[in-house]
């Protein structure tokens, strides 16, 4: 079994229109992954399509797309749509495969365009599986914006003995889903934590309350909504997704199902 993992950020729609017919992307799918005002978690099962919001705080002296400074308790929302493919999408070959991403790296504004083939050494499974396609398959990453924030998986694909290496699709994109989630919970983490030093202030050092801590309570309590409105329809696609699961990967849905019990653990704030 061989499993094609490329990953393409920081890509205009010209680019990502021409991926997605070099892949023989429906053309819904093509405009999904171009709407990235969703901000919406969603599993379409016909086009074998997921959108998941990845969300980060700023880096430091990173600048928003208009060139300004970033508020120190801004949230970052990424959209990042995971498309599965079965054999037929291939291609002709690796060569021509590369050709294309050197071609939209050099014209389509800088898109940034990785590739890995993992060799699977287990056989492949008898029963169909809908997350997992065939005895080769193709697993697209589309990342909005220039900034790699699954770079802990590609850590993870660098090494040689890695069980993701070793794996099918299925397992790739759940490695991919589980790094989403798990990135909520520093950032959520570090807004408590900021909320309690404002309410340890406000009751033992009334004359030390700074103008601006109403802004902040506000803006960490905007950004806490967004997060919670994306786990709600978070737990409905990890419901459907875990119906599609092979019987090998249900214990890693679950785990993802039980990571997603974060939007109820928020109810607190």
């Amino acid at each position: 079994m061989l499993v094609r993992f490329v990953k393409i950020s920081n890509a205009g729609p010209m680019a990502i229109r021409a991926v997605g017919i070099r892949h023989q992307l429906h053309p819904l799918t093509i405009q999904d992954i171009l709407n990235t005002n969703q901000r919406r978690p969603r599993y379409d099962t016909n086009n074998r399509l997921l959108i998941a919001p990845f969300f980060r705080v700023p880096a430091r002296d990173e600048l928003t797309p208009d060139g300004l400074e970033y508020d120190p308790y801004d949230l970052i929302s990424v959209q990042v749509s995971i498309v599965l493919l079965s054999k037929s999408a291939f291609g002709e070959s690796d060569d021509s495969e590369m050709a294309l991403s050197r071609k939209l790296s050099r014209n389509y504004n800088n898109s940034i365009i990785s590739q890995a083939d993992l060799s699977v050494e287990r056989p492949a499974q008898k029963k169909p599986f809908q997350l997992s396609i065939g005895e080769q398959s193709t697993v697209l990453v589309f990342i909005e914006g220039s900034v790699d924030v699954l770079a802990a998986v590609g850590r993870r694909l660098a090494l040689p003995g890695s069980r993701i290496r070793h794996s099918d699709g299925a397992f790739l994109v759940y490695s991919i889903l589980d790094e989403v989630i798990d990135n909520i919970f520093p950032i959520i983490d570090a807004y408590a934590l900021r909320l309690e030093d404002i309410e340890y202030i406000v009751h033992n050092s009334p004359r030390d309350i700074s103008p601006n801590f109403t802004g902040q309570v506000y803006h960490i309590r905007k950004n806490l909504f967004l997060i919670r409105r994306a786990m709600r329809p978070m737990r409905d696609m990890l419901t459907k997704l875990a119906k599609d699961s092979a019987d090998s990967l249900g214990p890693y849905i679950v785990d993802l199902e039980v990571s997603n019990d974060i939007d109820r653990w928020m109810w607190g704030f």
